[in-house]
């Protein structure tokens, strides 16, 4: 993706049904004015151009003296399905235009019927997806180079909302970064190996980053990377659309799009839906206020939209684990029991500060699976209790099975090995538990 210093580099999108043919503008039906009081920052997939009108998100805006800072884009290139970032005046006037593509690479593997392609190793799905001219699922051949615009839900799953062909030989991918190594200079997004060797930048577990480079097979090697952090001013008014990537076992946060915190208070309304609703892979628009201390996205009103992402049981990628965990602050890296995590660049701190993750704290971890790794957003303080609850995959060892470096001693969770579940368990000493029960809700 390419920003502005001052855009949110977010991908987000509203899911449209037609797939293929033309995506020229239909001018024939004209669109309301623009109206006043928009927010200063809007993301999601352009769904229609009228004459120098952009309509997204619902919102018309007037993009007649707009700025295009993405060389090669202009009024006249933008097509619907395309994923911006548009920052306004209030007063319904785009004053900057930015197109965002979150993957360029060659097609490894095409399924048509599941309308799915394989891109470095990530999952796009193409289902409600619009095409380039002269473009459809049934015409890409392996090989073939690809932009996607669309939404991530992971480093790993890939919702694109618009597929084009292109001729760069380099590859782009954007991802959260794991397994880091400064020996080695590699590092993991998704599937693929990293080689930074190249690059003068420090980085962290946890964070999210562009990359582009030279692909071989799974590896590639890096020629540049730009962090995606963001930078927005406190109280900036801003809607965006995009997947549900995570919510917290009360619903009271969640991430969009792997990337951003977006706090659910008493007073945020909900339009298509309720509160226990929020899943993951579902798509919403979120409207609220930014705030700088907590880092996160205030909402004012979520509002369910069609085209939620399919072929992903609830939860299944989530985890909740309590324990003595250890934060280290400069690796991103945190310790339970023995079992290696990931702080979340957008991780939560609920009723302690990072420093009080320190190994003598009785702290609950939430967050989401992403291939081995686990990615924490949250972590609560916490009175530790006999009995303690438990979600992710069941591991087996020394023929108990287990969760996070916890074991059973009563073989209740033998059952369970290899599945994802949530669990109630008595707690003993040395990290034993027994009575373990399966919540069914």
């Amino acid at each position: 993706m390419k920003h502005s210093q001052y855009l949110l580099p977010l991908t987000m999108v509203t899911l449209l049904a037609a797939c293929g043919g033309s995506d020229s503008d239909d001018s024939s039906t004209p669109l309301p004015p623009p109206v006043a009081n928009t927010p200063t920052l809007i993301s999601g997939a352009l769904e229609k151009v009228s004459g120098t009108l952009l309509t997204i998100n619902g919102q018309t805006l007037d993009a007649s003296t707009a700025n295009f800072p993405v060389q090669g884009t202009s009024l006249g290139t933008l097509r619907a399905g395309m994923v911006l970032d548009v920052q306004t005046n209030t007063k319904g006037v785009a004053t900057q235009v930015n197109l965002d593509i979150q993957l360029k690479a060659p097609v490894s593997n095409i399924n048509v019927s599941g309308n799915v392609l394989t891109m470095a190793g990530i999952k796009v799905l193409t289902q409600g997806a619009r095409f380039a001219d002269g473009l459809s699922l049934a015409a890409i051949k392996e090989g073939d180079r690809l932009k996607i615009s669309g939404f991530f839900l992971d480093s790993e799953q890939l919702k694109a909302s618009f597929i084009e062909r292109t001729d760069d030989s380099q590859t782009e991918l954007e991802g959260v970064v794991t397994a880091l190594n400064d020996t080695n200079k590699t590092f993991v997004l998704g599937k693929v190996t990293v080689d930074y060797s190249s690059v003068a930048l420090l980085l962290k577990n946890g964070v999210l980053v562009e990359v582009k480079g030279t692909l071989n097979g799974l590896n590639l090697k890096a020629s540049a990377i730009e962090p995606e952090d963001e930078k927005l001013n406190q109280g900036e008014v801003l809607e965006f659309e995009g997947l549900v990537s995570w919510v917290s076992d009360d619903s009271s946060s969640l991430l969009l799009n792997q990337q951003t915190r977006v706090a659910i208070t008493p007073n945020t309304t909900f339009e298509d839906g309720t509160k226990a609703a929020l899943s993951v892979g579902k798509l919403i628009e979120v409207e609220g206020k930014w705030d700088a201390t907590s880092n996160s996205l205030v909402a004012v009103k979520i509002e369910f939209e069609d085209g939620s992402i399919g072929g992903i049981a609830p939860n299944q990628g989530e985890f909740e684990a309590p324990g003595y965990a250890t934060l280290n602050a400069s690796t991103g890296l945190i310790i339970l029991n023995g079992v290696t995590l990931i702080q979340s660049a957008s991780i939560e701190f609920d009723g302690l500060l990072p420093t009080d993750v320190n190994g003598s704290n009785w702290v609950k971890l939430e967050g989401y699976q992403q291939s081995e790794s686990f990615i924490v957003t949250k972590i609560e303080r916490e009175l530790l209790d006999s009995k303690i609850d438990l979600e992710g995959v069941v591991l087996a060892k020394d023929n108990q099975a287990g969760l996070f470096g916890y074991y059973t001693v009563d073989g209740s969770l033998n059952s369970f090995i290899d599945k994802h579940g949530e669990f109630e368990c008595t707690l003993g000493a040395n990290n034993e538990l027994n009575n373990c029960v399966l919540d069914k809700d």
